[in-house]
């Protein structure tokens, strides 16, 4: 089961690979047809940098082209700006769940330092998830729950956790 940040971001990675064929391909084909009929194509160094800042310059002109002529290539840009978007929204909702909760101090109980007692089943898991993600470890815990909160808290911290989407799964 992918995760929604995981399914968008290989929706962008397609999008950024269309993009780049699109407009690369014809862009190096347009320099080296250049610097042939120019009969200048030398093994310099400076030869390198303007062909490589020349590449750069006809690949920005070629996308801003493509936006404007090709509907599907412009949707393809669209999309992509979208999915960055959702990204960086995304990125600022997990910061807010992660900045509730400051990381355990050396020595420092983990049921204590994320305060498990008292929390409701969601808030647990949260809480949990934060934890096993800073601590990069297992945690076990025993929770006694009374009408959905925790009443009285046990927690261990145990063997490293090598793969942590198989742990804290979509969160």
């Amino acid at each position: 089961m992918t995760t929604r940040y995981e399914a968008i971001q290989k929706e962008l990675s397609g999008l950024r690979l269309r993009q780049a064929v699109a407009t690369v391909i014809p862009a190096v084909s347009l320099v080296a047809l250049t610097a042939y009929k120019a009969g200048s194509i030398r093994n310099g160094p400076f030869f390198i940098l303007v062909c490589l800042a020349s590449l750069t310059a006809v690949s920005f002109l070629l996308h801003n082209i493509w936006r404007i002529l090709f509907t599907a290539y412009r949707q393809w840009t669209d999309r992509a700006s979208q999915i960055e978007d959702e990204i960086v929204l995304l990125q600022r909702r997990i910061a807010v769940v992660f900045d509730r909760y400051r990381p355990r101090c050396k020595g420092e109980h983990f049921k204590t330092a994320y305060k498990l007692a008292g929390k409701s089943v969601a808030e647990l898991e949260e809480a949990l998830a934060v934890g096993m993600f800073r601590e990069r470890r297992e945690i076990f815990v025993t929770a006694f729950m009374r009408t959905g909160v925790a009443v009285r808290v046990t927690a261990s911290i145990g063997s490293p956790c090598y793969d942590l989407r198989d742990v804290l799964g979509e969160f």
